[in-house]
């Protein structure tokens, strides 16, 4: 899976309220953060207060290993989570970018 770093800020497309969460990535239909406080991943895909999924860190990891549709972009979500830590950077990923 390959990782670009964003030339632009990235800006949330849905609304999230918790001051604890960093954007640290999106999917063509999905804003993905990871939360300091909770140690979570966060797939938010709407504006409505629960239109999210969410899963600690290494439960994520878990998600990504498996075969079902669902894993793709838990995968996604932690190698953002990843690159973000080991860098320090944003990036935005599409569906199509990651192979």
């Amino acid at each position: 899976m390959s990782i670009s770093a964003n030339t632009r800020p990235l800006v949330a497309r849905y609304k999230h309220d918790c001051r604890q969460c960093n954007l640290i990535g999106q999917l063509l239909h999905e804003d993905i953060y990871y939360c300091t406080n909770e140690g979570s991943l966060i797939l938010r895909d709407g504006d409505a207060g629960g239109e999210y999924a969410s899963f600690p860190v290494e439960v994520a990891r878990l998600v990504a290993k498996g075969q079902q549709d669902m894993s793709y972009p838990w995968l996604v979500a932690v190698t953002l989570f990843d690159h973000a830590q080991a860098t320090d950077e944003q990036v935005l990923v599409y569906r199509g970018e990651v192979g």
